[in-house]
């Protein structure tokens, strides 16, 4: 008695403490229930680089980190993004739109991005760090990175060659000249207008006697010159007394080295005017006469393989005196240009003493002519009032580019077209020129609708290479359907370009086929209700047991009559000993 009486005690003290636990636990921990601690900024997380990402200009890399759990406690984040230090130039894409947990120390999960540099983006290392965000919420901020930003030069193509294109510009103070003693300083702006970076950039002066550097160096640094890119230089100058008034010539060497850290040097040729306080210049009394190239032009800021450009030759007579009978020679250095009209010279008669001659030839680049700056030689002989010959050189250069092709096959219509229905089709395409195609992106447009989008980015297409483009479509209405591929890509120069390939396919409604047996669409047997069903079954059910009962009902009546035989007979046995005993009796 006691023994259940403690169970059933026990059992109502267990109910109890759970009833307690159901009503007052959970509104014990309810401010607390669901949340997460997130952790500080540096601590709670393990942010690590996966690989050593690395990327150049006008090119793009992918940057992955990877997010480990330093703690026992769960960490969720749905949002990621790259906050970098200095962002000009950059395009960043990626990161998570899913919710991430991280519900134990050591889990782990990785998050990607995508960072585009543009043509021109600085170089050098940027710092950038991952930021987490819950909800829209900033949960965590980690330490820097460092991305390291190089070069995007020129494909060297077969033959690894570069184009190293370089002008110099110049301003003097005063402007009218320099004149006798200090406070004149003449301004030199580098812009590296080729496809290849100048390292270790100097420029230095190289002046003429009786001018020289006001307390300074004629050489300075100018550090790396980035394709498309300008650097300056400042110089002070002291022009000495009794320096003649005349132009003189002061030249600027800019050296360094290319990409293949192979030595690159430029030298331009200014005539600066000197107003000097010593003995004037008297026009019947000139040492040698000079004529120079003192500017030039072609056209554009490059040359493309295979075509024809003018070229526009500025000479100066920097003496005082005429000169006559000139005869002017152009000749490329390697045998790339071509006269495209006539002869490579020219006649000129005379040219007067300080005065500038203007002549334009046309010349043409070859198909074959490497893609590099090349040199041409102008070569000049002529005479003075005096018959006396003199002849001078100057050597010019023209950056040259090949010419791009990019070739596209026929597109491969569809089998069937029909409307409403997805169609596809197929272009092949190759590059048979002698540079590479930058960039290339291809893109299908038409009077037909998409499932999703067509466009296919191939990146850069090396000489040689060939791709293929496939996209699909769905017609609209029956008959023609036109439309047109468009190729985009950027050339050697960065300039782009495009192909555009039309097509026109013929669609048509989709036919009814005679044979049903085939094409004809299934017919949906209609569901049975679950309450016919269900009324069938008890239909059944119910006939069972009229049966079984009636078979039961059967089989008690004949029992009954098989009992009101029994008890029939059992009489008539009954009688027969007293019959024979009253017989007995009577023999008697």
């Amino acid at each position: 008695m006691n023994v259940g009486f403690k169970k059933r005690a026990f059992s109502a003290v267990m109910a109890v403490m759970v009833l307690f636990g159901t009503l007052f636990l959970p509104a014990a921990f309810s401010e607390n229930a669901g949340s997460i601690v997130y952790a500080d900024e540096y601590t709670g997380l393990k942010i690590t680089n996966v690989g050593d990402p690395n990327t150049r200009q006008n090119s793009e890399c992918e940057i992955t980190l990877k997010v480990t759990n330093t703690r026992d406690e769960a960490f969720t984040f749905n949002g990621a993004k790259l906050s970098f230090s200095k962002d000009e130039g950059l395009t960043v894409s990626g990161g998570t739109s899913a919710t991430v947990t991280l519900n134990k120390k050591d889990d782990s999960a990785e998050v990607s991005f995508t960072v585009k540099t543009s043509r021109f983006c600085n170089t050098g290392t940027r710092d950038y760090r991952l930021i987490l965000t819950n909800n829209g919420e900033t949960v965590y901020t980690s330490r820097y990175f460092s991305l390291s930003i190089t070069e995007n030069l020129a494909d060297p193509g077969d033959d690894g060659s570069y184009v190293n294109s370089t002008d110099i510009l110049h301003s003097i103070l005063p402007e009218t000249g320099f004149k006798t003693g200090s406070g004149n300083s003449m301004s030199l702006e580098v812009y590296n207008n080729g496809s290849s970076s100048i390292k270790n950039a100097q420029i230095k002066l190289e002046l003429p006697e009786g001018i020289t550097i006001d307390n300074g160096s004629n050489m300075k640094n100018l550090g790396t010159i980035s394709v498309g890119k300008r650097a300056n230089a400042d110089f002070a100058l002291i022009v000495e007394s009794g320096l003649e008034d005349k132009n003189y010539v002061i030249s600027a060497v800019v050296t360094g080295l290319n990409n293949k850290n192979e030595s690159v040097s430029i030298e331009k040729d200014f005539y600066i005017p000197v107003d000097g306080d010593g003995k004037k210049e008297d026009p019947s009394s000139v040492g040698t006469p000079q004529l120079m190239v003192n500017d030039y032009s072609y056209g554009g800021s490059f040359v493309q393989a295979g075509t024809k450009f003018p070229l526009e030759l500025s000479l100066l007579n920097t003496s005082k005196t005429t000169l006559y009978n000139i005869k002017i020679t152009v000749n490329s250095s390697d045998g790339s240009f071509v006269p495209a009209d006539s002869s490579n010279a020219f006649y000129v008669e005379q040219i007067g003493g300080g005065e500038t001659y203007v002549k334009t030839i046309m010349l043409s680049a070859k198909n074959d002519a490497e893609q590099q700056t090349t040199a041409i030689n102008v070569a000049m002989s002529y005479e003075d009032s005096d018959n006396s010959a003199f002849t001078s050189e100057d050597t010019i250069s023209i950056p040259v580019t090949q010419k791009t092709r990019l070739v596209v096959d026929d597109i491969v219509p569809p089998f069937e077209c029909y409307v409403d229905n997805v169609g596809s089709a197929s272009v092949d395409f190759y590059n048979m020129g002698k540079t590479t195609l930058s960039n290339l992106r291809v893109n299908a447009e038409g009077n037909f609708d998409i499932m999703e989008s067509n466009s296919y980015y191939a990146g850069n297409m090396e000489s040689g290479r060939n791709d293929s483009y496939s996209f699909s479509f769905i017609p609209r209405e029956v008959g023609p359907m036109e439309g047109v591929v468009t190729f985009t890509y950027e050339d050697a120069a960065g300039n782009a370009q495009f192909i555009e390939v039309p097509f026109t396919f013929e669609a048509m409604e989709m036919p009814v086929w005679d044979d049903p047996g085939i094409y004809e669409e299934p017919t949906v047997e209609e569901a049975i209700p679950w309450s016919l069903i269900i009324a069938a079954i008890a239909l059944v059910v119910i006939i069972i047991a009229v049966i079984v009962i009636r078979k039961i009902l059967k089989r008690r009546k004949e029992k009954a009559l098989e009992l009101e035989d029994v008890a029939f007979e059992i009489p008539q046995e009954t009688e027969e000993p007293a019959e024979r005993e009253d017989k007995g009796t009577e023999k008697e």
